[in-house]
């Protein structure tokens, strides 16, 4: 404390947070949006706070100052000083008019973000219902069941219950551009930068996607309340009228614990778990997010989080999944540390290990995954109905391309038309591994292993890094692997995104020539 007075005053607001400041508040305010309250609260991230407001001028002792004279225990003020503190910059407007209009302003972009919705509101049924047999058939052995099957039944009415409730946050979120509440929950939203009425404009991508969002939020959160009820009243064994008011109360009443489990729960399948909390890629997540807070970083990787969420989500539905859990078991069994406390092991270091909870939650998703999203997808593949990359020879599959054939599509049975499956992620990556998988049985024993393996991996990556927003990522590695070829490429495809993308779509329908642009004047007047 003697070295810097602002240290001291650093103390002072660890003191008046603690406790009461949530890590999803801290990344929120720090990136300038609306933060959602009503979790169970802890104490991370708040030096990243001060370092955030620290930047743009406001110090340390201020904010000190301010949060002495308000109870900290109000963390609604807390927040509202904070982001008044975190005002939106020129930076700030620039962005949103770049990201909404170039990038988020087409409409097979709306598209695939609601498809990505309604995909992550049929997996969670099955999801439920795998894990509860699963459950069902660990009695066997001796394991006390804590899920069932007919959660999943109780998760689809939940959705279908709160359909109204959904649609009028969707209306709200659109007109109001404000968080919704949601329960004892108020759900997290976009800060805007651009004020008034041309603001407005500029966000009417952003405003749909936000408000799509709230919308699948909604459905996810008392979907997922719904079953954590019916597997509560089920496991304490009532039955009949006893069961139906058990599940009525505590859908209206939750406990904290199932409050906590559906934000989760909502937050996982909306793509917007931190990525500190992901089972992959978190090491490579945390790596771009601090790439992301370099000047530009953002119009590089512009929705880091979501990108790093679909390719987590995805690998958790291979056989890749099982091998992870294992790895990570014996991990913590090996180098963490225990002592005996009251007649209980305790570990206090090293690598946590997972729950049984998380382990049950982690094998129903990688089963379901690797027989509906692998096994189905390949035999679909095998019988000619799904296309995967095609032949590595450019010869070949230029050969195969004149013909009528496309990759990454489905073929309509007794046909040649063809519909791409690309950028529908996480489904897409799924099917591309597939459909490789199974292309590649027909050579197997003309290719080498390494070659296998290399074009699984390829695919893979492709398949989930397969949006618009990721190929500004993608294109910047390959520029930095092959500066002479890879930059002028990227040069040429940042300059296209000046273009809103709802205009070149529309100008890209009525020009019937294919452009091949050099520079990137041409670039933009191409797009």
């Amino acid at each position: 404390r003697a070295l810097h007075p602002a240290v001291e005053d650093f103390y002072k607001i660890t003191e008046l947070l603690y406790g009461h400041i949530q890590p999803d508040i801290a990344r929120a305010v720090t990136a300038g949006r609306i933060p959602a309250t009503g979790i169970t609260p802890s104490a991370e991230a708040l030096q990243e706070v001060v370092r955030a407001l620290r930047k743009r001028g406001v110090f340390p002792r201020d904010i000190a100052d301010v949060l002495i004279k308000t109870a900290p225990e109000d963390l609604d003020k807390v927040v509202s000083f904070l982001l008044k503190a975190r005002q939106p910059t020129f930076a700030d407007k620039v962005w949103e008019a770049w990201a909404s209009a170039g990038l988020l302003s087409g409409i097979p972009t709306q598209e695939r973000n609601i498809v990505g919705g309604i995909i992550g509101l049929i997996d969670a049924p099955i999801v439920s219902f795998t894990r509860g047999v699963a459950e069902r058939g660990l009695q066997v052995f001796g394991r006390t069941p804590r899920a069932v099957p007919m959660e999943a039944k109780a998760q689809l009415f939940g959705f279908m219950r709160s359909l109204p409730e959904a649609s009028r946050a969707f209306l709200n979120a659109w007109h109001t551009e404000l968080p919704q509440k949601l329960g004892t929950m108020t759900l997290e939203a976009p800060r805007p930068a651009i004020k008034g009425t041309t603001g407005k404009i500029v966000r009417i991508p952003f405003r749909i996607l936000n408000a799509a969002d709230q919308f699948m939020k909604t459905l996810l959160y008392n979907g997922k309340i719904d079953a954590l009820a019916y597997r509560e009243a089920a496991l304490a064994g009532k039955k009949g009228l006893e069961k139906v008011n058990a599940i009525v109360e505590l859908e209206k009443n939750p406990t904290p614990s199932m409050v906590n489990e559906a934000s989760k729960e909502m937050k996982y399948r909306a793509y917007q778990t931190d990525i500190k909390d992901l089972a992959w890629f978190k090491h490579i997540g945390l790596a771009l997010q601090e790439i992301r807070r370099l000047p530009g970083g953002r119009y590089v990787v512009p929705f880091l989080r979501t990108l790093v969420n679909l390719s987590s989500n995805t690998m958790e539905r291979t056989p890749l999944e099982f091998a992870r859990i294992i790895v990570k078991q014996a991990d913590a069994a090996a180098r963490g540390v225990y002592i005996d406390a009251g007649g209980k092991r305790i570990q206090i270091a090293g690598p946590v290990k997972m729950t049984a909870d998380q382990v049950m939650d982690q094998v129903a998703k990688a089963t379901y995954g690797t027989i509906v999203l692998g096994f189905t997808p390949y035999m679909l593949a095998r019988m000619g109905f799904l296309t995967g990359d095609g032949p590595s020879n450019p010869q070949d599959l230029a050969l195969l391309k004149a013909k009528g054939w496309q990759p990454n599509s489905f073929r309509v049975p007794g046909s040649k038309r063809y519909y791409s499956h690309a950028g529908f992620a996480p489904l897409s990556a799924h099917l591309r591994m597939a459909a490789n998988i199974a292309e590649m049985g027909e050579t197997w024993g003309e290719k080498k292993l390494a070659d296998r393996l290399y074009r699984l991996t390829s695919s893979a990556i492709k398949g989930m890094a397969d949006t618009q927003f990721t190929m500004g990522f993608i294109t910047i590695v390959k520029a930095i692997a092959d500066p002479d070829r890879g930059l002028p490429k990227y040069f040429d495809q940042f300059s296209r995104t000046v273009v809103p993308a709802i205009i070149a779509q529309a100008a890209g329908a009525l020009d019937p020539y294919y452009r091949a642009p050099r520079g990137v004047v041409e670039a933009v007047k191409a797009r």
